[in-house]
């Protein structure tokens, strides 16, 4: 999980949508919803958001941490609003949580790991 951000977000038909290059998930910003897409799936709609001439929008990673034994966490930010990506190594299967602040993320983040340890 570790690593460079694989996280793409554009502005299409009035919503943010996101897609994950990594996992090929997508997550509906503006919809508050993510789906898990095939490979091909995935490159369709690549495929359609170029061809609707969608605008790429900047997402900064604004935090990441770890937890034993082996869950992840990044927050982004996207156009002034959040979203946690969370993905558990032992079932290797991904969430994303919405939230309204980074600091709602956080606090999110740290009621699920209660009394499990942070590494970084």
């Amino acid at each position: 999980m570790t690593g460079s951000m694989t996280v793409r977000c554009f502005s299409a038909h009035n919503q943010i949508i996101c897609i994950d290059d990594f996992a090929k998930n997508v997550i509906n910003i503006t919809r508050r919803e993510y789906d898990f897409l095939t490979v091909c799936q995935y490159e369709r709609l690549l495929e359609q958001l170029q061809l609707d001439g969608a605008k790429e929008l900047q997402v900064i990673e604004v935090e990441e941490h770890r937890y034993e034994p082996r869950t992840y966490y990044r927050i982004y930010r996207v156009n002034g609003k959040y979203f946690m990506e969370t993905f558990d190594g032992v079932s290797a299967t991904y969430e994303y949580v919405f939230c309204s602040s980074k600091k709602r993320c956080l606090q999110i983040m740290e009621e699920r790991e209660q009394g499990n340890k942070m590494l970084y």
